[in-house]
């Protein structure tokens, strides 16, 4: 609920629908006093903005003239990298000359023992090629590459 509360007027106020009244019961040939015939406006004339376009922005000044862009630079792209094969990967763990002659390299790869002789393929792709007192050596057919696993030296003496 809305309470207003309005202040009584004060001296001779009359309505507005009382003046609407009065002058509608005026008598013929009277005119009324509060209402001029003619107002004082200007005519109206067109515009040349059309009020329901929104406004262009202003361009705003140039600080300095537009400058040609850099020349561009070469950049001379690198051939990628040629593939590399697989590291080898493998721990020596022992060796052993075969009654017939030919040599046996023990090795570790990973949790896996292996026998290294000529012509093994191992898991990796590499292939042995050949098994000497110092080294053991790899081929990677697929990259035509050659890898070595030097082994230590043979012990002089046999320990137990």
């Amino acid at each position: 609920m809305w309470l207003t509360i309005r202040t009584p007027p004060v001296g001779n106020v009359v309505p507005a629908v009382e003046r609407a009244v009065q002058a509608t019961m005026a008598p013929a040939g009277t005119t009324s006093a509060a209402l001029p015939e003619a107002l004082d406006r200007p005519a109206l004339v067109p515009s040349d903005v059309d009020p329901f376009m929104p406004e262009a922005p202003k361009a705003l000044p140039l600080a300095k003239p537009p400058q040609a862009p850099p020349a561009p630079v070469m950049v001379v792209a690198q051939p990628p990298a040629p593939p590399e094969p697989p590291p080898l990967n493998l721990a020596f763990a022992g060796r052993m000359t075969a009654p017939d002659g030919s040599k046996v390299v023990y090795v570790t790869m990973g949790e896996t023992a292996l026998v290294l002789a000529p012509g093994l393929e191992l898991p990796n792709g590499y292939k042995v090629t050949q098994i000497n007192a110092r080294s053991v050596e790899f081929s990677y057919a697929a990259l035509n590459r050659t890898a070595r696993l030097d082994i230590p030296p043979a012990q002089k003496y046999e320990t137990r």
